[in-house]
C-alpha cells in the first residue's frame, strides 16, 4: 500500500463511519486500544512520532492527542482535524495512523490543535477467521456473485471481504511497499434476489470496518472490509454490493469506482 515515509515504519487503519448529514469537514477521535502492543511497544514517551494521512497513503491530514497522551497507561485518543465527509451519511472513511520511527530518523512534533469531536474513529483489533471471503474482479459472461457465503436467519455475523486483489498495484516498490491503490470512500448495501435494497433489515453502516490481515506466506498485510450481516428470510438469497471510490497517491480525489459484489443464502438447518 501507498507509504508515506520510511521514516516512519508501521501504520494502522482508522475506520470513520459518517452520521446523520455530516457537515463538509468535521473531526473525529480514535481512542487507541490498550491491548495494540505493537504500537505501544513502538511509540515514542511523548507521541510525537506518529503522522495521519487520508485514504491513499501520502496526503496528511492535521491530528493531534484528546487530553492526556500516557503511553505507561496505554491511554490515549487520537485526533483527526478538518476530515472531508463528501456530507454524506453512512459512509465508510478511511485513514492511516503512521508509527514506530526508523532507528535513524528523527521525527519532530507535527500535531495541531484539537478542537471539539463531531464523532468516532475506530481501530480494528480483530482479524478475520471463519467468515473470509476473497472478491475477485468479475469474469466475462457472469451474471452472478462469484463469491458467496451462507447464514442462518438467527446469525448475526461479520463477514470480512479480502478485496486487495481488486486494487492496482506498484510496478515498483512505493516507500518499501508493493502496493499503489486504496480503498477510499465506501458505501455498503444489502440487495435481494431482484436487486433491490433491504439494507435497513441486513446491515449496519455504523458496524463497517477496515482492517488488515496477512495470508500465510505473505510479506505484507491485505485490505479486508468487516461487514456486519443479520436476518433474512429462510430460503431466500441475497447480496452485499460495496462501492469503493478508490484513492490513489497520483489522485487528488476519487480514483476510480469498483463496485463488487459477494452472494450469500440464508438458510436455516434441519436436525435431519
Amino acid at each position: 500500500m501507498a507509504h508515506l515515509t520510511t521514516d516512519l515504519l508501521k501504520r494502522i487503519m482508522i475506520s470513520v463511519v459518517t452520521t446523520g448529514t455530516p457537515a463538509a469537514t468535521e473531526t473525529y477521535d480514535a481512542v487507541i486500544p490498550e491491548g495494540l502492543d505493537d504500537f505501544w511497544n513502538a511509540i515514542d514517551a511523548g507521541g510525537v512520532e506518529v503522522r495521519a494521512t487520508a485514504a491513499d497513503g501520502v496526503t496528511e491530514v492535521v491530528y493531534d492527542w484528546r487530553g492526556t497522551f500516557d503511553k505507561t497507561a496505554r491511554t490515549g485518543t487520537f485526533v483527526l482535524e478538518g476530515v472531508t465527509t463528501g456530507g454524506v451519511a453512512d459512509r465508510l472513511l478511511l485513514f492511516w495512523l503512521y508509527y514506530k520511527a526508523h532507528p535513524d530518523a528523527t521525527i519532530t512534533d507535527g500535531s495541531g490543535t484539537a478542537t471539539a469531536s463531531d464523532g468516532d474513529g475506530y481501530i480494528e483489533l480483530s482479524a478475520p477467521s471463519t467468515y473470509l471471503v476473497g472478491v475477485r474482479p468479475p469474469e466475462e459472461r457472469r451474471t452472478v456473485p462469484q463469491a458467496a457465503f451462507s447464514k442462518a436467519t438467527a446469525d448475526f455475523m461479520y463477514v470480512w471481504l479480502d478485496v486487495q486483489s481488486l486494487f492496482e498495484r506498484a510496478a515498483r516498490l512505493w516507500q518499501g511497499k508493493p502496493f499503489m491503490e486504496e480503498p477510499g470512500r465506501t458505501t455498503v448495501r444489502v440487495l435481494d434476489s431482484a436487486g433491490t435494497p433491504v439494507v435497513s433489515a441486513m446491515t449496519t453502516a455504523l458496524g463497517l470496518r477496515w482492517g488488515t490481515y496477512r495470508r500465510r506466506g505473505d510479506a505484507h498485510d491485505r485490505a479486508v472490509l468487516r461487514v456486519p450481516i443479520y436476518g433474512g428470510t429462510d430460503g431466500a438469497v441475497y447480496s452485499i454490493e460495496c462501492q469503493f471510490e478508490t484513492a490513489h497517491p497520483a489522485a487528488a480525489g476519487a480514483w476510480r469506482t469498483i463496485a463488487p459484489r459477494v452472494g450469500f443464502r440464508v438458510q436455516d438447518l434441519l436436525e435431519a
